[in-house]
């Protein structure tokens, strides 16, 4: 019995470290690229804040059915109405240090 539950717990360990986290890291050179790569993982583009390019995914944030999240100027800002829908936040950051924040929903409800 405790062997099963380990490799159950290491098998969601990877599949949550390649959805969400897989993304940390990534460089885009333009918006175009991130969102061909996140429709590719199954994701639409619902917002965007900031349009500097290129640049690097430095946090990534999912949740279920709404997301939160604070811009670096401190402005906070709620996608909700997602019922059965998967959310993520990127946030990147530019070589000059500007911020982008793009949000995306799954395609499918889970």
């Amino acid at each position: 019995m405790k062997k099963s539950f380990l490799i159950i717990a290491a098998i969601t360990l990877l599949l949550c470290s390649c959805t969400s986290f897989g993304d940390l890291g990534k460089s885009y050179s333009n918006f175009e690229e991130l969102k061909k790569d996140q429709e590719s993982k199954g994701f639409v583009f619902l917002g965007k804040f900031g349009d500097t390019w290129p640049a690097e995914v430095k946090e990534v944030k999912i949740e279920s059915n709404e997301i939160s999240f604070e811009l670096k100027s401190g402005r906070e800002h709620r996608y909700s109405g997602y019922e059965g829908y998967e959310l993520k936040m990127l946030r990147l950051s530019a070589d000059n240090q500007e911020e982008i924040v793009v949000i995306l929903r799954s395609k499918e409800k889970k």
